[in-house]
């Protein structure tokens, strides 16, 4: 039997007396236009019976076409089974029993007991896939018509299912649950009662599944002269390939099939994965990590889990794990700066900056290692995101909290960066960077060692690039105006930079110029005071020889008294003798040791 991926006519046939008389016929299959990868590898199955109260009026026609002698010798219809059977699964090459409908005979007219419709039948659900079954999936639809002549073809079929599952090495609750549905077919022959599947195969209770629609199949149970049911797939074709995820219940099923003729079965098959348990930011604490853990410790131990989400759940964990850390340093900030416990914040603002760092490295760390993983880039980086974004949020708390953040910001896009940095963008960055106080000795932190570092290796490039040339510059030029105006402007940009290395070392520099500049200065006003002094002696002696000659006039024209006149013009060379004097004075004093300024004043006096 070829399988029904190639959509090769597949027809079971019910015989009644060695004639053909029911065949199912695989009308149509759809495969949905969806690349499924190796993450889904749980396979769920839907089947829905349409015009199911169309097997009598099928019977019917089939049975009144027979010639009324061979119609009379044909043993009469009891029973129609219909089994479905899945291969690629866990379970292996189980057949199912679906529908069991009695059948009764009278006035030569056959009665089915069956309905219209029926419900969905879910007849796995999560089921593992085998490597076969992950590239395909055949299902096989199979009738019998169970007559008096066959009546052991329920229960030949029922012991064959439990030889099956008798083979099984390990007993499984799937297995167990098929059990009771072939007591219960059983049952349903005994009693001529209709029987329908009220199971579900399922190796796990859990819900962390993601779902898909993957192919959807169309049987119908058509005479086997009839070669077709002749459903039209173009509707039901068009809205799968138009919707990225389709959703088919039975009511959807109904407007995109049409057949009202016979009675026909469609199955709906689903590819699921594991989906990761979402993370809330704010429900996420120590005991939910724990929670968590415990689940997934199970899930691997029931061997829902591959060893590959595993490992990636053990170290999704772990990432959990660092980032309550975070949340609970920012807490203790927090609390700390309403109730204003200690004003050294320093040590808290480390331990936030290292804990957020290590959040952002480990992302980074393994991005690298799983880049090409496609479990991890599908399933888990998300939720690495996801994590990542609400650190974020808590570090919007204030400022501080916001520099912190912006801080490993500018770490990370620095050391991404290929391109050489402008001396802007150098400046931008260490505003950045030194925009928090850390603790000056931390022990060996590497976080904190990470900054320094890059600080030092940014402001060695600042330095070079922007401030060697005019440090050396001003070394070598001689005081004066021009260079004053220069180191001004040096001063100015020094002043603006927020590179502390550059600041200190042109500091240096400037300060070694300011005390060239007052040196300089010291010695021109020195070199003026001694030519004030040597020029006022001239003017003292001359002054003397002055004084002397008028001295002499006064004593000897008027040795009786001066009259008013001349004792007025008297007074006034008794005060210029008086500043002569005060001068000589000036004259004969040290001037060593005095500063510019007050050379350049005692210069102006004299």
């Amino acid at each position: 039997m070829k399988p029904l991926f190639f959509l090769v006519l597949l027809a079971v046939v019910a015989r009644v007396d060695a004639q053909d008389i029911i065949v199912v016929n695989p009308e149509f299959k759809k495969t949905v236009p969806y690349e499924f990868n190796s993450e889904w590898h749980y396979l769920t199955s839907d089947l829905y019976l349409f015009n199911g109260t169309k097997f009598q009026t099928t019977l019917n026609g089939i049975y009144s076409a027979l010639p009324k002698k061979k119609r009379a010798e044909s043993p009469a219809p009891e029973n129609i089974l219909i089994t479905a059977s899945i291969d690629g699964t866990a379970l292996g090459k189980l057949s199912y029993p679906i529908f069991n409908f009695t059948v009764k005979a009278t006035d030569g007219t056959m009665k089915t007991y069956t309905a219209d419709s029926y419900e969905a039948i879910r007849l796995m659900d999560n089921l593992p896939l085998t490597s076969i079954g992950n590239s395909k999936i055949d299902c096989n639809i199979n009738i019998d018509i169970i007559t008096k002549a066959t009546p052991n073809k329920i229960f030949d079929f029922v012991a064959t299912q439990l030889k099956s599952i008798s083979d099984f090495t390990t007993p499984l609750s799937a297995a167990k649950t098929l059990v009771g549905e072939l007591g219960n077919l059983i049952t349903s022959k005994t009693n001529n009662k209709e029987y329908k599947f009220n199971s579900t195969i399922r190796l796990y209770e859990e819900e962390g599944f993601s779902k898909r629609v993957a192919s959807v199949s169309v049987y119908a149970f058509i005479p086997s002269q009839q070669g077709s049911a002749g459903i039209n797939p173009v509707e039901l074709f068009k809205y799968i390939d138009e919707n990225d995820n389709p959703k088919l219940d039975r009511d959807k099923i109904a407007s995109l099939i049409k057949c009202s003729q016979y009675p026909f079965m469609v199955i709906v098959n689903y590819k699921s994965k594991y989906a990761s348990d979402p993370v809330i930011g704010d429900q996420t604490t120590s005991e939910t990590v724990e929670a968590r853990l415990a689940k997934v410790k199970k899930a691997y131990e029931t061997q829902l889990l591959s060893a590959e989400i595993y490992t990636q759940e053990l170290k999704l964990i772990d990432y959990l794990n660092d980032f309550v850390t975070l949340k609970s340093s920012i807490n203790n900030y927090t609390l700390n700066t309403k109730n204003r416990i200690t004003d050294d914040l320093r040590p808290m603002f480390l331990q936030i900056f290292e804990n957020y760092m290590k959040l952002r490295s480990t992302l980074s760390s393994r991005i690298k290692e799983f880049g090409n993983n496609p479990v991890f880039q599908n399933e888990f980086l998300p939720t690495y995101q996801t994590i990542i974004t609400n650190a974020e949020g808590y570090l919007d708390g204030d400022n501080n909290l916001k520099n912190i953040k912006n801080t490993a910001l500018a770490i990370d896009e620095y050391n991404a960066g290929r391109k050489k940095h402008t001396p802007e963008e150098n400046e931008k960055t260490l505003s950045i960077l030194h925009s928090i106080q850390y603790p000056e000795h931390s022990g060996d932190n590497a976080a904190l060692s990470e900054l320094r570092t890059l600080v030092a290796s940014i402001e060695n490039e600042q330095y070079a690039n922007v401030f060697a040339n005019k440090v050396n510059q001003l070394k070598t030029m001689h005081p004066g105006a021009e260079a004053t105006s220069f180191c001004e402007k040096l001063k100015s940009d020094v002043n603006s930079t927020y590179c502390r290395l550059c600041r200190e070392r042109a500091n240096c520099v400037i300060n070694d110029y300011m005390q060239r500049l007052d040196d300089e200065n010291n010695r021109l006003a020195a070199q003026k005071l001694d030519a004030n002094i040597a020029n006022a002696r001239d003017q003292v002696f001359a002054i003397l020889q002055k004084e002397k000659i008028i001295r002499r006039h006064f004593d000897n024209d008027f040795p009786d008294g001066m009259p008013e006149d001349v004792a007025f013009i008297k007074e006034d060379f008794d005060r210029l003798q008086l500043n002569r004097k005060k001068l000589q004075s000036a004259l004969n004093n040290e001037y060593s040791g005095l500063n510019t300024t007050q050379i350049n004043i005692i210069a102006e006096d004299i």
